[in-house]
């Protein structure tokens, strides 16, 4: 009996002990807790990932896991993953980076990567990247696996509605389209038949004209920010024409112009023809949508026509001379592709006017916003662009 005592007093003992240090352990990680710009800053910076120095990286596309109520977004989101990863690779001296993109989404077959369907599937960093061995992103346990993306790297980490893409953040230095724009000329690389395609066209279409592109992105995007409580929408088409009509009225004298028109709405492209003329008005078949839904989800669409309609007008939007957008990755995407350092567009939300002033603090009706985070990072905004807040039509 004393002895059976004595083991369970032991045993409780124990137990307290324990208790007592995991109350320890947890207030020291409190007192220690960096703040959270301090661990974004640690784990963006590869402090829980494998060494990559002198390997090739090889990145995968997320995807959707709808009974953990996680989804992904579309294809251009996967193309800042890749600009992501050069710029870590470049950082962390990585040998060079190969892409692996396999989704029913966008891949025609199983085991295919549609991101070789456009581009060339390896990027070296290094001399003899061929020969580096692979690292792979494609844990479940890590930053930038499975759950993860090196998007963040791209363009910061925790982006605010005040502060789009390529608009200074806090969490990103080196973010802007100028420096992510070094990245994309220097590795990415088109397929042949894809960039004979693309000369083709412009040559056609372009030559000798005054290129206005209008990027019309509606779907899933306009659903999602209709829900915003401070009225941030999509911004609405008269809107987009309020300012094409100003951007026309500065086309240089006696230079034709054109207005190429992409959308994943179905109405836009035909009221830009009412409004402007056919003549006035480039377009490319695609598929398109009458309702606030993904189109790149919709199963009655198939992948190649996903993945090709997105690229084609990604492509024909970065050779425009000026760009008015609202919020997509695919005119992200098409800035970086632009062949001038500082391309001019009008970034179109809803809801007033918006004025970038330095750092990454923005005001709205005479309220500055600074970025999340805990500093601001000096950053220059690209001189010839413009962010335009309208109310809703």
């Amino acid at each position: 009996m004393t002895a059976s005592v004595g083991g369970m007093l032991a045993g409780r003992d124990q137990r307290v002990r324990a208790v007592v240090a995991c109350v320890v352990v947890l207030v020291i990680l409190g007192l220690c807790m960096p703040s959270k710009a301090r661990i974004n800053q640690f784990l963006l910076s590869g402090g829980i990932e494998a060494s990559v120095t002198n390997k090739r990286m090889v990145v995968y596309t997320m995807k959707d896991y709808p009974r953990l109520g996680l989804y992904t977004q579309g294809m251009m989101q996967d193309f800042f993953h890749v600009v992501g990863a050069l710029k870590y690779g470049e950082a962390h001296g990585a040998a060079g980076v190969r892409v692996d993109f396999q989704t029913p989404m966008y891949s025609n077959r199983s085991g295919e990567s549609y991101w070789e369907y456009f581009f060339e599937p390896t990027m070296d960093i290094q001399p003899g990247a061929d020969a580096a061995p692979e690292v792979h992103f494609n844990g479940w346990f890590s930053r930038f696996g499975m759950l993860g993306s090196f998007a963040a790297v791209a363009y910061g980490d925790g982006r605010d509605d005040y502060h789009p893409f390529p608009y200074p953040h806090a969490t990103c230095a080196n973010c802007g389209i100028a420096d992510l724009r070094g990245l994309v000329q220097k590795y990415i690389r088109l397929k042949p038949e894809w960039q004979a395609w693309i000369d083709g066209y412009t040559k056609t279409h372009f030559e000798g004209k005054y290129v206005i592109g209008v990027h019309y992105r509606y779907g899933d995007k306009a659903k999602e920010y209709s829900k915003q409580a401070h009225g941030m929408g999509m911004g609405c088409l008269d809107e987009y024409a309020e300012v094409l009509d100003r951007v026309i009225s500065n086309v240089p004298e006696g230079q034709d112009y054109v207005i190429f028109v992409a959308s994943d709405w179905k109405h836009a492209v035909g009221y830009f023809e009412e409004r402007y003329g056919a003549g006035k008005v480039l377009s490319l078949e695609a598929p398109r949508i009458n309702a606030a839904e993904a189109l790149h989800k919709r199963g009655d669409v198939t992948p190649w026509e996903k993945g090709s309609s997105v690229v084609r007008d990604m492509l024909l939007l970065s050779k425009t001379a000026w760009l008015i957008r609202n919020r997509s990755s695919v005119t992200g995407v098409a800035l970086l592709f632009n062949a001038s350092p500082s391309p001019k567009y009008t970034y179109v939300i809803g809801n007033g006017e918006l004025e970038h002033l330095e750092g990454d603090t923005i005001v709205h009706r005479g309220t500055a916003y600074p970025a999340r985070g805990s500093r601001a990072v000096a950053h220059n905004p690209d001189a010839d662009a413009e962010i335009l807040r309208y109310g809703k039509c």
